[in-house]
């Protein structure tokens, strides 16, 4: 169904690191990538990124979302998936510190994106996969 998975959280200066660092174990249970950053007024921004490659880690992420979630992205799957078929999403990252995925917005989340499998690939083919896959989640 997957073919990667891949997720981006930022740490702004407000922020302990391992908090944001435990957020994202919470969803997958990797060491996170750091990269450097300043801001706009020159405050230091720190990266964190992971990615890997198994397919059973995207789906119990997904299966995992509340079910009110999962159905705010079927409705908006065709907006979530890009050209290159790959799916979009964010989570909360307080919710995922404290153990709980939930969808989130603005700029206090954790970035999702999953390469979806289409043979052959094509945007259409991967949105009727996600859409296949979250009707089977409801």
């Amino acid at each position: 169904m997957f073919h990667w998975i891949k997720l981006r959280a930022f740490v702004y200066a407000t922020e302990e690191r391992e908090k944001v660092v435990q957020a994202m174990k919470n969803l997958v249970d990797e060491e996170p990538k750091i990269r450097h950053a300043e801001g706009a007024y020159g405050d230091p921004i720190e990266i964190l990124e992971m990615s890997v490659k198994r397919d059973r880690i995207a789906k119990d992420m997904i299966a995992s979302l509340p079910e009110s979630d999962r159905k705010v992205l079927l409705d908006t799957v065709e907006d979530r998936t890009d050209e290159d078929s790959i799916f979009h999403f964010r989570i909360d990252k307080q919710e995922a510190y404290m153990g709980n995925i939930r969808l989130g917005s603005g700029g206090d989340v954790i970035g999702v994106e999953m390469k979806v499998e289409s043979y052959p690939s094509s945007r259409e083919r991967a949105v009727e996969n996600m859409r296949s896959f979250l009707e089977g989640l409801l």
